[in-house]
C-alpha cells in the first residue's frame, strides 16, 4: 500500500501569537477533510509527522528529519501539508524539495491552501506561484527574525534580563521577571569556588572537592528546587572542569550585566559565533554582586581558568573537536590523551562515573574511517554529475517555458492595444456609435490592465528562475574538486560533515551535510 505522509508544524511564533488557523488541530482537520474528498488519497496508508514549536526557516526539526529519512528510504509516495509555509519558509529549501528532489523520486506533493498538487502542474505557472510564495515566506522569516533580535537587544540594553533562568547563584526577582537577585544558598557555592581558586586550588581539585562533598550542580540544584523541570535523564549529574570554569569566567558575578556575546551565523540557524570579549555589551552595577571585581580579575589572571571546552595550553585542538558526540547522552565528547599517549575522544560524563563506558574512539581510527567513506562517495561522482546535468536541463526548460509565456502575454497586450485603437478609429469615422465605442473601450481597458499585471508577474517569474541555480549540492561539489582525500582538514569537515556519533558497541555513524544521492 502506498504511504501518504501528513506533515504538521506549529512554530514558536504561532504559539506566541495564538494563531488558531495554524494550530496543529486545525491543520490536521483541514488535511483529513481534503483526503476524505479525494478517492485516490483515501486508499493510501496515512502516516502523521508533527513538529510542535519549531521554526520553518530550516529543516532541522525532529519530525521533518524523520520524514526526509523515509524519503531517502523510498518509503513515501505522497506528502500533504496545509500550506507551503508549514513545510518550510526558506525559499531555496522549498524549491529544492518541491521542484527537484520530490519529482526525481516520484513523490507527489500537495499544499492545500496554495492549491498546489504536483500531479497537476509540471513546469507550469503553478511552479512559479510556489516559488513566489516561498520567497515571500523567506522574506517574512528574515524580517521576523530581525525584528525579534532588535526587540531583544533593546530590552537588554534597558537592563532587562530575559533569559529562561538566572545564572547559578541568582534567581528571578519576585518583583519582576526581568530582574535577578542573589539566591544566597547557591551564591555560597559560587563564592566557595572562587575562594578555592584564589587559594591556589586547580580546576580539577575543585571538581573533586565538589563531587566528593556531593554539592549540587547548577542543574541538580534547579531540579531540587522544582525549577524548570528535570535537566538530566541518565545518571547523577556531576561537576566537571567546564562547569567550574564557566562559573569562574562569568563576569555576571561582579554585578555587571553582560550580553551580546554571540552572533547567529544565519537566519534559522542554531549555530552561533562567539564574539571577541571587547565587542560584548556591558551594564555595570546592574545587580547585586556575588564576588568583587578584584576577585574576578585575580581569577582571570591565573593560568588554567579557561573553560574546558577549549584546548589545554600548548596542545593543538583536533579538527574533530565539537563534531564528535556520545550516542548515550548526546554531549560532545572530550579530546584527550590516554595512558599510553594516544589521542582519542571520550564521553567525559561516563568517564567521571568510572563505569567503563565504551563511548570512546581513537583519532587515528576516525581518520581511517572518514577517508574510506569519502573515497566511497567519490566513486559515485560520475552518477552525481548525470543527476546534476539533468537538474540543470530541467531548470533551463522552466526558463524557456517562462519566457515563452511572457512573449505570448506581450503579444496579447499589443493585440489588445491595436484593437482598442481600431475601435476608436471606427467611432471617429462614424462606423460605430458613441455608446458602442465606450462599451468596447471599457472592455479593452479591463483586459489590458489584467494582461499588464500578468506580464509584470511573468517578468518577475523569469527573473527568479534565471537567478535560481539548480542545486549542485555544494558538499559533493567540494568532493569533486578534492577527489583525492589524504588528510582530514577543518575546511573539509566544515564543508562535508554534520557530526560523528559514537555508539556503545564502538561503532560510529557519520552524518554528512550532503544527501547521498550517489548510492
Amino acid at each position: 500500500m502506498a504511504n501518504l505522509i501528513m506533515y504538521l508544524r506549529l512554530s514558536i511564533e504561532n504559539d506566541v501569537n495564538a494563531d488558531e488557523s495554524n494550530s496543529i488541530t486545525n491543520q490536521r482537520r483541514i488535511i483529513r477533510e481534503y483526503i476524505s474528498s479525494h478517492e485516490d488519497l483515501r486508499t493510501m496508508h496515512l502516516i502523521e509527522k508533527c513538529d510542535d514549536g519549531y521554526s520553518g526557516t530550516n529543516m532541522d526539526r525532529p519530525a521533518m528529519q524523520e520524514l526526509l529519512e523515509l524519503v531517502k528510504e523510498q518509503k513515501v509516495d505522497c506528502i500533504i501539508v496545509k500550506d507551503m509555509s508549514r513545510f518550510a519558509r526558506n525559499y531555496l529549501e522549498t524549491g529544492k524539495y518541491v521542484e527537484q528532489i520530490f519529482p526525481f523520486m516520484g513523490i507527489r506533493f500537495i499544499a492545500i491552501n496554495d492549491n498546489y498538487d504536483s500531479n497537476e502542474y509540471i513546469g507550469g505557472i503553478a511552479d512559479i506561484d510556489v516559488q513566489f510564495k516561498s520567497l515571500l515566506y523567506d522574506f517574512y522569516s528574515k524580517d521576523l527574525s530581525d525584528k525579534i533580535i532588535t526587540a531583544l537587544d533593546a530590552r537588554k540594553g534597558n537592563g532587562m534580563f530575559i533569559g529562561v533562568c538566572a545564572p547559578f547563584g541568582y534567581r528571578k526577582s519576585e518583583e519582576s521577571i526581568y530582574k535577578i537577585e542573589v539566591d544566597e544558598e547557591a551564591a555560597e557555592i559560587v563564592r566557595r569556588i572562587f575562594d578555592l581558586r584564589i587559594g591556589g586550588a586547580k580546576i580539577a581539585e575543585i571538581v573533586r572537592t565538589l563531587n566528593g562533598e556531593r554539592i549540587d550542580t547548577p542543574a541538580k540544584y534547579l531540579e531540587r528546587k522544582g525549577l524548570y523541570g528535570t535537566f538530566y535523564t541518565k545518571g547523577e549529574p556531576l561537576w566537571t572542569d567546564y562547569k567550574v570554569s564557566s562559573i569562574l569566567n562569568n563576569e555576571m558575578y561582579t554585578g555587571t550585566f553582560v550580553y551580546g556575546k554571540y552572533r547567529v551565523k544565519a537566519v534559522g540557524s542554531k549555530q552561533k559565533r562567539l564574539l571577541p570579549s571587547n565587542e560584548w555589551k556591558r551594564i555595570p552595577n546592574h545587580h547585586e554582586a556575588i564576588v568583587t571585581i578584584e576577585e574576578y580579575e585575580q581569577v582571570q589572571s591565573m593560568k588554567g581558568s579557561v573553560p574546558a571546552l577549549f584546548t589545554p595550553a600548548g596542545r593543538r585542538a583536533s579538527v574533530y573537536t565539537g563534531r564528535v558526540v556520545c550516542d548515550c547522552c548526546g554531549r560532545n565528547m572530550v579530546y584527550k590523551k590516554d595512558r599510553v599517549g594516544k589521542m582519542l575522544f571520550q564521553c567525559n560524563v561516563n568517564y567521571r562515573k568510572k563505569n567503563n563506558c565504551a563511548h570512546r574512539i581513537l583519532v587515528t581510527d576516525l581518520d581511517t574511517i572518514i577517508i574510506g567513506e569519502l573515497s566511497r562517495h567519490v566513486s559515485g561522482l560520475a552518477k552525481l554529475k548525470i543527476l546534476l546535468d539533468k537538474e540543470k536541463e530541467q531548470q533551463n526548460e522552466r526558463i524557456r517555458g517562462a519566457k515563452q509565456r511572457l512573449n505570448m502575454a506581450e503579444d496579447t497586450l499589443r493585440r489588445l492595444e491595436l484593437e482598442l485603437c481600431t475601435a476608436y478609429e471606427s467611432y471617429a469615422k462614424g462606423i460605430t456609435d458613441k455608446e458602442t465605442y465606450l462599451m468596447q473601450k471599457e472592455s479593452y481597458e479591463v483586459m489590458i490592465s489584467g494582461i499588464k499585471e500578468k506580464i509584470e508577474a511573468q517578468k518577475e517569474a523569469v527573473f527568479v528562475l534565471e537567478n535560481q541555480k539548480p542545486s549542485d549540492n555544494s558538499g559533493l561539489k567540494f568532493l569533486e574538486d578534492n577527489s583525492e582525500v589524504t588528510e582530514i582538514t577543518d575546511e573539509l569537515l566544515e564543508a562535508l560533515l554534520e557530526k560523528i556519533v559514537v555508539y556503545a558497541d564502538k561503532t560510529i555513524e557519520l552524518r554528512w551535510k550532503f544527501s547521498n544521492r550517489s548510492n
